[in-house]
């Protein structure tokens, strides 16, 4: 399982508008960022869309945080930007096994206790735990 590059790009952009006094363009982002701008542009058309970024129109326009970083979780901004976060097919809701073997499957069993408990023990946490956490003194974030 490995996330998409778009979802490395909004966990980027949501510490960056955090970090950040006043509303940013995409622009300003992008080149702060080193993401290319039309990609970037995808990126916070989705975190709006889930709610996290608002856009500001006009001449001191731009993008921030539409709410409270703390309020933000990691598994929020998988769900907003990832296809799926189950980590086996047969997991997805509608999915059934091709075996027709989920209620004596050993590996259905593993993977959903597998699932359950990074859902509640990783997806669960603030952005801001984990900047707090593993911040590094003076230093940037990097994308």
């Amino acid at each position: 399982m490995q996330l998409n590059i778009t979802t490395d790009y909004a966990i980027c952009v949501i510490i960056y508008l955090e970090n950040s006094s006043e509303s940013r363009t995409a622009k300003e982002i992008a080149d702060e960022l080193c993401i290319p701008q039309n990609y970037l542009v995808k990126v916070l058309t989705k975190l709006r869309k889930g709610g996290i970024v608002t856009s500001v129109s006009g001449y001191a326009g731009g993008y921030q945080l539409k709410r409270e970083f703390s309020t933000i979780l990691l598994g929020e901004v998988f769900e907003i930007m990832e296809n799926t976060m189950m980590i086996n097919k047969c997991l997805e809701a509608g999915s059934l096994c091709y075996r027709h073997a989920e209620e004596r499957c050993a590996m259905h069993k593993f993977y959903n206790d597998f699932q359950k408990d990074m859902e509640k023990r990783w997806l669960s946490v603030p952005l801001k735990d984990i900047v707090d956490r593993y911040k590094i003194k003076n230093m940037a974030i990097s994308g």
